[in-house]
């Protein structure tokens, strides 16, 4: 099975661990042939992966990623995408698995440090429940909250708690 997961957030503090640690064990299943998205340099000091990796360094929330996410379609074709973040592709389709870690922003959009953030998690989040062929929740009660919010609606959502080094 061919894997392209993105992991560009890897020095980031939750997401960046959750990374290093998911991908650590996926590098240990021969079955998965992973292939990496983001910066070379991070990529070999925090996995020791020196092949598979294909250049994507756009910064985070920009416009650049979502034109790269079209750059890289071909090279990514029918296989797998996982973002482990709710920012996913908006203008081109992938077999997409998402991770949403929680719903801060939108349960709490007070506290968010910028004013349209909130917004654009609520609007990015509704585009994972329609897009995602899988959705990843590190918690019931991120799965809970966001069946709340978002309604019953039939989702391929799993809870996949975050396991330790």
């Amino acid at each position: 099975m061919k894997i392209f997961f993105d992991t560009r957030m890897i020095e980031h503090p939750g997401i960046g661990r959750y990374i290093k640690c998911l991908l650590t064990e996926f590098k240990k299943r021969e079955e998965l042939d992973l292939n990496l998205l983001g910066n070379k340099v991070l990529i070999e000091k925090y996995l020791g992966a020196h092949e598979n990796i294909i250049d994507f360094n756009y910064p985070i929330y920009s416009t650049q990623e979502q034109l790269g996410f079209l750059q890289i379609k071909k090279i990514i074709g029918s296989n797998i995408l996982h973002i482990p973040h709710y920012n996913i592709p908006v203008l081109a389709n992938f077999k997409l698995v998402a991770t949403i870690h929680d719903l801060i922003h939108i349960v709490y959009p007070q506290g968010a440090s910028k004013k349209f953030a909130s917004v654009y998690m609520k609007l990015m989040v509704e585009r994972v429940l329609k897009k995602a062929k899988k959705i990843i929740c590190v918690s019931n009660s991120t799965k809970d909250s966001l069946l709340k919010i978002y309604g019953e609606r039939k989702h391929n959502i799993n809870v996949i708690y975050e396991g330790i080094e």
